[in-house]
């Protein structure tokens, strides 16, 4: 009986995760976009890919000066609730997989892109894409580990109809579906 309620309360915790955050107080925002990168020329010594989930944001609440972390999930989205008034910089992005015994690791990247929010709004951010084109290898140090070069390329685009979707994905009733959106375009700091 009592892995039953364990596994009811696994499932319950897992489903609370997997919405969105709506509206607590008047005038709160939901900041919404997308985050992927892009391998089309090989990532690391594997065959091309696009990394969608599973990607660090590194986000900083300008406003509070606060700190916090967000990890993308498939297809690539990311999101938060906002007060509405606070100003957000997405700061960094870092990501770690293990594929047949091997880690592959990005490190922390600045970004300095900044976010400001507008009350009673769904703030998009748009689906930015971040390329890591032409691998070559910089410097090996044996066989535990080798060190990168890419070349690299951003790119953002609107895809309004996509993430509307996503979000009737994730919780058909949500308020933020009868929100206006407000198309961020984002700043280097």
């Amino acid at each position: 009986m009592k892995k039953l309620f364990l596994f009811a309360g696994v499932i319950a915790l897992l489903c609370s995760c997997a919405s969105l955050p709506e509206p607590e107080n008047q005038g709160d925002s939901l900041v919404i976009g997308q985050f992927i990168l892009d391998f089309p020329d090989g990532f690391f010594s594997e065959p091309p890919c696009k990394i969608t989930s599973g990607i660090t944001l590194h986000m900083v609440n300008e406003t509070k000066d606060t700190r916090f972390t967000l990890t993308t999930s498939y297809p690539g989205y990311f999101y938060f609730l906002s007060n509405g008034s606070d100003d957000f910089k997405l700061e960094s992005y870092e990501y770690q997989t293990q594929r047949t015994k091997t880690t592959y690791t990005l490190p922390r990247t600045p970004l300095d892109l900044k976010i400001s929010t507008v009350p009673d709004k769904v703030i998009y951010f748009g689906n930015l894409t971040l390329s890591y084109l032409l691998p070559e290898i910089k410097r090996e140090y044996g066989d535990r580990s080798t060190t990168w070069n890419y070349k690299h390329d951003v790119s953002i685009e609107w895809d309004k109809e996509a993430f509307l979707q996503f979000i009737k994905d994730k919780a058909p009733e949500s308020q933020w579906l009868s929100r206006e959106v407000v198309e961020y375009k984002a700043q280097a700091d």
